[in-house]
């Protein structure tokens, strides 16, 4: 009794389908596909003010230039410069994250020290009244060619953008994008019977 196939021709066609997988064009095309996927999973980091793993953003500071000039400041969102200049570059082997400065600071945490004299004037004003300050008083701005910071620097908490194998890997959310974004372009390249 030997092996009768079903349906002839059957597995050649499987094969010529999975070849169309190992073709040059399927690894950039799905590089492409992946990077809109993180382009996607950032703004909407953007907008749910969350980490790439769901947690919430650390809130603004009372008192923060954000906060105190707008009633429902959004975090990492003043100018919307830094959301909008996030993007998700293809390339031969996956894809680099582009983000508009100061998005490290905010990737990572960090502190800001005090800006020195730096080809500008320095005007030190009080930052509750927003008159001059006295030289030798302690909470103070110092404002220099119209940048603002205070006198013993800024600790800016982690506001993560971008997953990171030290925090997690990729996690369940950019996870789950990119299995769906490849599970489509596998499904669209190899046809409908998959």
């Amino acid at each position: 009794m030997g092996v009768r196939e079903r349906n002839p021709g059957a597995l050649d066609r499987l094969q010529k389908r999975i070849a169309k997988l190992c073709e040059a064009g399927f690894k950039s095309e799905l590089s492409q596909t992946i990077a809109a996927a993180a382009t996607k999973e950032i703004a909407d980091e953007f907008a749910g003010e969350r980490d790439p793993y769901g947690v919430p953003w650390q809130p603004l500071a009372r008192g923060s230039r954000p906060a105190a000039k707008i009633v429902h400041a959004k975090i990492l969102r003043l100018t919307g410069r830094m959301a909008a200049s996030a993007i998700a570059v293809p390339a031969s082997n996956g894809f680099t994250v582009h983000i508009a400065f100061p998005a490290p600071v905010h990737q990572n945490g960090g502190y800001v020290a005090p800006h020195s004299r730096v080809g500008g004037h320095q005007v030190r004003r009080n930052e509750k009244t927003g008159g001059f300050a006295k030289r030798g008083s302690k909470r103070y701005l110092i404002e220099i060619a119209g940048h603002s910071t205070y006198a013993e620097g800024i600790t800016i908490p982690r506001r993560q953008l971008v997953p990171t194998r030290a925090t997690g890997g990729l996690g369940a959310r950019w996870g789950r994008a990119f299995y769906l974004e490849a599970g489509r372009l596998v499904k669209l390249r190899l046809g409908k019977h998959t």
